[in-house]
């Protein structure tokens, strides 16, 4: 019993393989079996070529940013002496913006290689009297760098297929196709291109978003006699501004005024003769 159910089990393998077995396939294949067929299979089969070769001769891809917020004793001083580092280091300055109110601050937006920026970050606390927060954050693309040039390379060889696939096609029809296969190609290869850019310049540049405050005294010690008699002549004189504009502002529509009074008076009268 045991042998007949082993050599009926075996006669079902065989049949279903045998059924699904690949069949012959037809010699005249159509032209869009064959775009299909480079633009689908080609790219996987030559990724796994290019892959290995580009991680085994790349550098990390590490992008480095970070905020630092500082106290200083003269802001303008300090701002000068900012502005040789980053010239000393390289780097340049993305925007800026500072207010002079009751505790004047300046903000700076900074690149600088990322070579350098550890040393250039040392250098800017050297020349603060304290430093208030310090934000350092880092990213590892390598991986994605890796992927992203191995797919551009795959694409720019297979528009070189396709181009050469062009150049032996003959019908209008198959030219069309193969066109726009290669429009397509050719945006995935421009955003590609687009990406690695931004990869290459974001690790090989960091950017700083340096904050400097200046010392204010807190205490008694910074009154100043001169101060405070200025800012009461200030408010003397915005006083006496004020109801001056009033004043002008009374007499010249007081006839306004008289007027509106006597229009709505005059028909309170006439009405009050009237009913008399």
């Amino acid at each position: 019993m045991n042998r007949l159910l082993y050599v009926l089990g075996l006669s079902l393998l065989l049949l279903f393989g045998c059924t699904n077995s690949p069949s012959a396939q037809d010699s005249g294949t159509s032209m869009d079996m064959a775009y299909a067929t480079t633009s689908k299979s080609l790219p996987e089969s030559m990724s796994g070529n290019s892959g290995p070769s580009t991680s085994s001769n790349l550098e990390s891809k590490i992008q480095t940013n970070g905020s630092l917020s500082i106290e200083v004793n003269n802001l303008s001083s300090s701002i000068k002496k900012i502005e040789e580092l980053i010239t000393i280091f390289q780097g340049s300055i993305i925007s800026s913006n500072s207010s002079k109110s009751n505790k004047p601050y300046t903000n700076i937006n900074i690149r600088i290689p990322s070579s350098s920026f550890n040393e250039f970050l040392i250098a800017v606390k050297d020349e603060a009297s304290s430093v208030i927060s310090e934000n350092i954050y880092t990213k590892d693309v390598t991986t994605e760098y890796i992927d992203v040039t191995a797919n551009l390379n795959v694409m720019k060889q297979t528009e070189h297929r396709f181009l050469s696939l062009l150049l032996d096609t003959k019908k209008v029809e198959e030219i069309i196709q193969v066109e726009k296969e290669l429009m397509r190609i050719r945006a995935d290869i421009d955003s590609l291109q687009g990406r690695k850019s931004y990869l290459d310049k974001t690790t090989t540049n960091s950017e700083l978003n340096l904050s400097i405050l200046e010392n204010t005294p807190t205490s008694g010690n910074g009154w100043s006699f001169n101060r405070s008699l200025n800012n009461a002549l200030s408010g003397l004189i915005s006083f006496t501004k004020y109801a001056a504009d009033l004043l002008i502002n009374i007499v010249i529509f007081s006839p306004v005024v008289m007027g509106l009074l006597l229009l709505m008076f005059l028909p309170y009268k006439f009405y009050k003769k009237r009913k008399r």
